[in-house]
């Protein structure tokens, strides 16, 4: 199986207080646990990038120091040969 997550251009942000996200492990839909370090690693890799944004810090979803603005959720599914992401 083959995965890419498109790249793309750097995004302008107008100047304002930094924006603190927190990122959830993905919801594994399958019914194969072995697919968890999927969810986990595409989670990871998502708040990697949401992080490269100027002005934009993710958190560990529990953090309870900071006021998080919003939560990224999302899930995936296996078929025989496709992955699905939402």
């Amino acid at each position: 199986m083959a995965w890419a997550i498109r790249e793309w251009p750097p995004v302008a942000v107008a100047p304002g207080p930094p924006v603190y996200l927190a990122v959830e492990p993905f919801e594994n839909l399958t019914a194969d646990p072995r697919v968890d370090y999927l969810a986990e690693g595409l989670a990871e890799v998502v708040g990697e990038r949401v992080a490269e944004v100027e002005r934009l810090y993710v958190l560990h979803p529990d953090s309870v120091l900071f006021h998080v603005a919003a939560t990224l959720r999302g899930s995936i599914q296996l078929a025989v040969d496709r992955l699905r992401v939402n």
